[in-house]
């Protein structure tokens, strides 16, 4: 927003971000870049696995692959760019709220809040480009799915016997930061 605001000049922010056209511009330049992040990625996806496989593995390969997967990419591009941005908006709303008036513990809580639910979003789409790339899958939703089910069968247990660990980590772990914010909040006191 910055480099937006410095390039409007003399004209007035308010009204700059009042304008349609602005939201609309800036949401393409998003899906845009999210899509173009994407099929490159996808490049590299499908490069990685021909060299698994020991295969020979050429860029151009790699860019034609993602390129007879476009449609695949796009509706991922804005899928992912879409949950994204809402899993930013309500970590950061977490922030805020529980930051404004509950002092450090509300504001260590939305922070915890905000990072678990980023965390969660990035682990459950951490195979969806080799699902789409390599397995070719056609949509976002199944892509997504297929991803979870890869996660809990390679990893089910090492990412906390499907929640049990996770839990007796976190409920030890909460004791020491809340030690470290109560020392922090007594050494600014």
């Amino acid at each position: 927003f910055t480099v937006l605001q410095h390039t409007a000049g003399n004209s007035d922010w308010t009204t700059l971000t009042d304008s349609p056209f602005f939201w609309i511009g800036l949401g393409a330049v998003y899906f845009s870049s999210a899509f173009v992040m994407i099929f490159f990625n996808a490049a590299l996806v499908y490069c990685a696995q021909a060299a698994f496989e020991e295969q020979p593995v050429g860029i151009g390969a790699g860019l034609t692959v993602a390129a007879a997967r476009w449609r695949q990419i796009l509706g991922w591009a804005i899928f992912t760019a879409t949950i994204g941005l809402v899993v930013r908006m309500i970590g950061q709303m977490l922030e805020n709220l529980a930051g404004d008036e509950a002092g450090p513990i509300g504001a260590l809580f939305g922070v915890v809040a905000h990072r678990l639910l980023e965390v969660l979003w990035v682990t459950a789409t951490l195979f969806v480009m080799p699902v789409l790339v390599i397995e070719g899958y056609d949509g976002p939703i199944g892509a997504l799915k297929r991803s979870k089910e890869l996660i809990t069968a390679r990893w089910g247990e090492a990412l906390g016997g499907k929640g049990g660990l996770g839990i007796i980590t976190t409920l030890l772990i909460l004791p020491c930061i809340g030690a470290i914010v109560f020392g922090a909040a007594g050494l600014g006191a």
